[in-house]
Order: structure tokens, then sequence, then C-alpha cells
């Protein structure tokens, strides 16, 4: 078990793509990663594509969360932190290459690395 994995004991973890599926799934299976997520959603089986904040908000209601309570990663600025948070998500931008300027909002981390240390900041704000 990895350190991030541990330190995400106790979180549903789900995916949302828009990557084809086929490919996505193989790509899970392969890395043998794919028992770790509560739940998958690839726009190509929903009919609903990142940007839209629908796809967010249907993944939080299959797993049963209020959006508020949900803290949504992705490598795009524009297809997954301005539009999840635009649903009412915690959007993380995960800026592995170092882009963002001031006009890009937080929280921005720079690898998954930094993942559980956000997640235990975000957890005791809402106490």
């Amino acid at each position: 078990m990895t350190r991030c994995q541990y330190h995400l004991q106790g979180h549903q973890l789900g995916i949302i793509s828009n990557g084809p599926s086929d490919e996505q799934r193989m790509k899970l299976m392969r890395t043998g990663i794919v028992e770790e997520f509560a739940y998958i959603l690839i726009s190509e089986e929903c009919g609903i594509a990142k940007p839209a904040t629908e796809i967010f908000l249907h993944a939080c209601e299959a797993v049963g969360e209020h959006p508020s309570n949900t803290l949504y990663v992705g490598d795009r600025y524009d297809l997954d932190a301005e539009p999840s948070r635009r649903a009412g998500l915690c959007g993380v931008w995960l800026d592995r290459h170092g882009r963002q300027t001031q006009e890009h909002l937080a929280p921005i981390i720079e690898g998954l690395q930094e993942l559980p240390a956000l997640v235990d900041s975000i957890t005791q704000k809402r106490g």
C-alpha cells in the first residue's frame, strides 16, 4: 500500500474521464488500481462530458455524496478544476508542469503525493 493510498483510506474514490471507455478501463486494470475506485464514470458511457457541470453532479449523486463534501482532482484547469468548482465541488488542479499563474485559483497541487495533506487540511477545516 502506498503512502497516498494509506492516507486516503476511509474516503470513497472515483474517476470521471472523457477518454475512450475501453482504453480507460484497460488502463485501470493494467495498473492494478481499478479496485481502489468505488465509482468510475466515463463520458462515453453516460453521454455527458467534461467540462459540463452535470457530469460532476451525476458522479456525486451516484455515490450519494453532496458536491460540497466532494473533492475532485484533475490535470486540466479548464476541464477539471473550474467546472467541478462551478458544480459545487472542491476542484483541485493537478499542475504537474508548473503552468500556474496568478489567474489560477487554489487549491493547486504539483503531484499526487501532495493530495493526502490537502485532504487532511480540508477535512480539519470542515471539522
